[in-house]
């Protein structure tokens, strides 16, 4: 007795550039639709799994480059400080600078915060 023909299932998902899963299997051409429906959303769960795991990698990649400006404007501020110690003998142009530094390290260090919180929200979610 020869076996049945099967039906190959063959998804493919991308979730950033160069970075995808794809999923081959195959399932008896006799195969109930609900059993087909059934291996099919197991794929779609791992799936979503690893594409919840491809963020999480984006996320950490941005997190790693807002803490580099995160960390040049620390020395840009630290700079100012050091070469003008209170500011009040300044000009005004420095003290804009200055400010100006102040409130893009605010943006920064409230964005890293969010990226950390979401990628953490991601790892809720794969039970880790």
């Amino acid at each position: 007795m020869t076996d049945p023909i099967a039906i190959q299932m063959n998804i493919t998902r991308a979730f950033s550039e160069g970075s995808g899963a794809t999923w081959l299997t195959t399932v008896p051409q006799h195969a109930k639709l609900e059993e087909i429906n059934a291996i099919s959303d197991k794929i779609m769960s791992a799936l979503a799994r690893q594409d919840t795991w491809a963020r999480i990698a984006l996320l950490n990649n941005e997190i790693e480059m807002h803490t580099k400006q995160k960390a040049q404007i620390d020395f840009s501020l630290a700079s100012l400080e050091e070469k003008h110690g209170d500011f009040t003998a300044c000009n005004k142009d420095i003290r804009a600078a200055y400010n100006q530094s102040k409130e893009g390290l605010l943006r920064i260090v409230t964005l890293i915060s969010a990226l950390v919180a979401e990628q953490a929200r991601l790892q809720q979610l794969l039970g880790g």
